[in-house]
């Protein structure tokens, strides 16, 4: 897991953790750099929320793939 910023780049898709709404999908992203605004899918309640990029603490999960060439979470 690495570190969120503006120094790093997101997709849609990627998996990422915040402390306080827990594990979220990135939906979509617009901009670059300090300007880079997501929006991450949590679960209910919290819902759908925009964040910039460089603000919060995002944590981002690296997809490593396993014997079988699949990808998994870990």
């Amino acid at each position: 897991m690495a570190a969120g910023g503006a120094d790093r780049e997101f997709a849609a898709g990627d998996k990422v953790a915040h402390p306080k709404w827990g594990e979220g999908v990135v939906v979509s992203v617009k901009g670059t750099g300090n300007d880079m605004e997501l929006q991450i899918a949590f679960p209910a309640p919290t819902g759908i929320k925009r964040l910039l990029a460089v603000l919060p603490p995002l944590r981002r999960f690296e997809a490593a793939r396993n014997m079988n060439g699949k990808i998994s979470d870990g």
